[in-house]
């Protein structure tokens, strides 16, 4: 299992898993986060393809309290910056 914080996926294949971590520590790779008021529901990891960022697989909760007012945030690492 890779995980960027509570979005996650599961592998059979650990170069496949590797690969993912790796992803996920590049500039071509963020995690988009849902949350209303203080309490994240939703997590959703974007590839950016040019200059343009795209859904890749989405992780969410079931219940959260939807009445709260959204907000939205972006987590990104650039330990390996792939944008050349």
């Amino acid at each position: 299992m890779v995980g960027y914080d509570a979005w996650h996926e599961l592998f059979a294949d650990p170069e496949h898993a590797l690969e993912c971590f790796a992803f996920g520590l590049s500039s071509t790779c963020r995690l988009r986060v849902h949350s209303r008021g203080s309490f994240e529901y939703k997590w959703t990891v974007e590839v950016k393809h040019g200059e343009a960022w795209v859904e890749d697989s989405t992780t969410g909760l079931i219940f959260y309290p939807f009445w709260r007012r959204e907000q939205i945030r972006y987590r990104c690492n650039t330990v390996i910056n792939d944008e050349q």
